[in-house]
């Protein structure tokens, strides 16, 4: 596409043209897909002969299949890598520091059965399974973005801790307990007040 918001002109390079990913997620330039580390996760990437065998595939449909939690953990870290690989961030700790105020307990020690599990399962039992199921979705990330992600950055994760069950537990658990959400302004808000303000 070649059209831009009418106010683009005050910010070029946060509002040049959008740019679609062949998976179908769309950017709106392309700094943003650039600096999203969108490819490290991206299924599109992956070559149709074996698609099903691949980390990657196997960690989405993981995912899709149990908890999405582990979808945005995993975009999470992928994030970091791409931060540590490119040098943004020489200090692996820089890329945490956002999550430090959050990071507490892993998931699976304070996490009960829903309404319909408690009376088939115990807490003990319920806990135990998902670690394990938490575990294998973190098995599955780390051969994914050895495979996919930016080589240096998750090398230097890996050194850290990164993408070890301590970290990923202590991870899932700042999401589930806080249970952040992310807000931003409204393009299409910057859009209209920007018609407002045009001479009739």
């Amino acid at each position: 596409a070649d059209w831009k918001l009418p106010w683009a002109a005050a910010n070029e390079e946060a509002t040049s043209c959008p740019v679609k990913c062949r998976c179908g997620e769309t950017f709106c330039s392309q700094a943003c897909f650039d600096t999203s580390a969108h490819l490290s996760l991206c299924v599109a990437e992956l070559s149709d002969e074996g698609v099903e065998d691949a980390p990657l595939f196997r960690f989405k449909t993981h995912a899709l299949q149990t908890n999405e939690l582990y979808l945005l953990a995993g975009k999470t870290i992928a994030r970091m890598a791409l931060l540590v690989d490119s040098g943004d961030q020489q200090d692996c700790f820089d890329s945490l520091f956002p999550l430090l105020s959050m990071i507490g307990e892993p998931w699976w020690s304070f996490t009960l059965p829903d309404d319909r599990e408690v009376v088939n399962v115990t807490v003990e039992a319920h806990r135990e399974s998902l670690q394990k199921q938490a575990l294998e979705s973190l098995h599955l990330l780390r051969l994914a973005l050895k495979a996919q992600g930016p080589k240096q950055g998750v090398s230097r994760l890996e050194q850290a801790g990164v993408l070890d069950s301590t970290f990923w537990g202590a991870l899932l658990g700042s999401f589930q307990i806080n249970n952040f959400g992310i807000l931003g302004d409204s393009t299409l808000k910057q859009y209209l007040s920007s018609l407002s303000n045009v001479p009739s």
